[in-house]
């Protein structure tokens, strides 16, 4: 039995597999990260364009308008035509509102259109989101644009 306690073979193997659960865990929540930051970014960066052609168009936005920056918001085409920039879009509980405001600047009315978004997050690991408590995360963002005439 004494031989058995000294004998070394082995230690790696176990520690590595007492360790590997975590680190799996950590991997998993860094790229569920990473990956929920990318499409934020993404649907931040096509509001912002949506929201640039929208307010180049006439005031009040017609519903040709508003569809055309809807698809641009959504898929990067006019036509709507292109994939899904994020696959949360896909999803029924996906929103996009079209707000015109008008904003008194220095005396003067200055009219803008806000974009707001609400977009599900879609992991690519449910199990490690589910546990980490984002199951349910949803990207809410807003985008402003004061028109262009």
């Amino acid at each position: 039995m004494p031989r058995l306690l000294n004998d070394r073979r082995g230690n790696a193997l176990i520690e590595f597999a007492l360790l590997l659960p975590v680190m799996l865990a950590v991997f998993g929540g860094l790229t569920e990260f990473g990956r929920a930051f990318f499409q934020s970014h993404a649907v931040s960066k096509s509001l912002r364009a949506a929201a640039l052609m929208a307010a180049t168009s006439g005031l009040p936005l017609g519903a040709d308008a508003i569809a055309a920056a809807t698809n641009l918001a959504k898929t990067g085409t006019l036509d709507g035509s292109g994939d899904p920039i994020v696959p949360g879009w896909t999803k029924p509980s996906a929103d996009l509102k079209f707000t015109p405001l008008i904003y008194k600047v220095g005396g003067r009315d200055v009219p803008v259109i806000r974009l707001t978004a609400a977009v599900p997050y879609v992991p690519i690991f449910p199990v490690v989101t589910k546990y980490l408590g984002f199951e349910a995360y949803t990207i809410r963002l807003q985008q402003e644009q004061a028109h262009v005439e």
